[in-house]
């Protein structure tokens, strides 16, 4: 399977698998079955549409378009995501949305917003691995068939659009970047241990060559643990720390990591919005716990949180 952008001649294959959609009652209140020049009209040059292809033929797409009018949603895009029946429960829908996030992210946008059925518990599954958060849920938000139904909403930020701070360019760390690293650490009052042994999977924020921000990842397999999470004082309260542990995520998703785990003392009410929750830390994966920052860098009163990437 690959993914890519939509082009207009894929409206016809495009409109097909809307239409199982809409003839399956899984995912959508429209009863209307959509024509190729209906489709047509979403290529606006603003929101992004993307499909999956196996084979050569169409096997899934993922869309977005308007979310509202105002000027101050421009940011905002609602999106759709559908599979052929045929290829439902194989990882096309995950590949179309997580191919619409990355083209949406570089668009511009800010937010991805979407409404669910609440008893599509595949969707939501979906949603929850590639970082959605659910907000809440309209209830008989629509009647379908005659039937009221409710639907769960479910939210996704781009928090390096969200940045306040101007100039600052997040990407991968380079070994010069290790001594600025250390010493942003040190002023954060965050362990130094095993830092420059996981350099390769650190991402650090720059501005005007100065190291501000940094996260980390140890990976172990499908597991991995998400250490060194620091914004210079300087920086704070401008969403960078967010753009970085967003940024962790999704490369973490690219390792195929099934699991992610972190250790906190002070962040027990910052990490949740990320899809973080706080286990046992018995719970926590052998390989992880025999990490160094797990095993000496941390103290045992600190919290065990974790991240599940691969399902609900």
């Amino acid at each position: 399977m690959r993914a890519r952008r939509a082009r207009v001649a894929d409206a016809a294959a495009i409109a097909a698998i809307y239409n199982q959609g809409i003839q399956d009652r899984i995912g959508t209140f429209e009863t209307e079955l959509r024509t190729e020049e209906m489709i047509i009209s979403w290529f606006d040059g603003i929101h992004p549409i993307v499909v999956v292809e196996q084979g050569g033929e169409i096997i899934a797409y993922a869309s977005t378009s308007s979310y509202r009018e105002r000027a101050c949603y421009a940011g905002i895009a609602e999106f759709s995501v559908y599979v052929r029946r045929d290829w439902r429960g194989r990882e096309a829908g995950r590949l179309a949305l997580s191919h619409l996030m990355h083209e949406s992210e570089a668009a511009g946008f800010w937010k991805l917003v979407s409404r669910i059925f609440v008893e599509n518990d595949a969707s939501r599954r979906l949603m929850l691995r590639l970082g959605f958060r659910e907000v809440g849920i309209y209830e008989k938000h629509g009647q379908l068939d005659g039937v009221w139904r409710d639907v769960v909403i479910v939210e996704y930020l781009f928090m390096a659009n969200l940045m306040r701070e101007p100039g600052v360019q997040i990407g991968e760390a380079l070994s010069e970047d290790l001594s600025q690293i250390l010493g942003l650490l040190e002023r954060c009052g965050l362990p130094l241990q095993g830092v420059a042994e996981v350099r390769e999977t650190t991402l650090v924020a720059r501005k005007e060559g100065k190291v501000i921000g940094c996260a980390a990842l140890e990976v172990y397999g499908p597991v991995a643990l998400l250490r060194s999470v620091a914004v210079d004082p300087a920086h704070q309260g401008q969403a960078l720390g967010s753009a970085l542990v967003q940024r962790m995520v999704k490369d973490a998703q690219y390792l195929d990591v099934h699991r992610i785990y972190l250790l906190t003392e002070t962040a027990v009410d910052y990490f949740p919005r990320f899809g973080f929750h706080t286990i046992e830390r018995s719970a926590v994966e052998p390989a992880v716990h025999a990490s160094i920052e797990w095993t000496s860098a941390c103290p045992v009163s600190a919290l065990a949180m974790v991240l599940r990437l691969d399902a609900a």
